[in-house]
């Protein structure tokens, strides 16, 4: 699999998908637990860029 970019919505078996997968960028919305994934996504080598709500919504399909 080459994943360059994920875009998330926080749920469950984060760490399990992400563990797996080769470093890439990965947006999300910049929410109450958001910092604590992202240092968690750091740790396993992905780019994390966070957004504030605002700018999500176009993004969500």
């Amino acid at each position: 699999m080459n994943v360059t970019t994920v875009g998330i919505d926080l749920a469950n078996q984060i760490p399990t998908f992400f563990a797996k997968l080769p470093p890439c960028v990965i947006g999300m919305e910049a929410c109450a637990s958001a910092h604590f994934w992202t240092r968690k996504l750091q740790g396993f080598g992905h780019t994390v860029r966070l957004m504030a709500p605002p700018f999500v919504k176009p993004y969500v399909k």
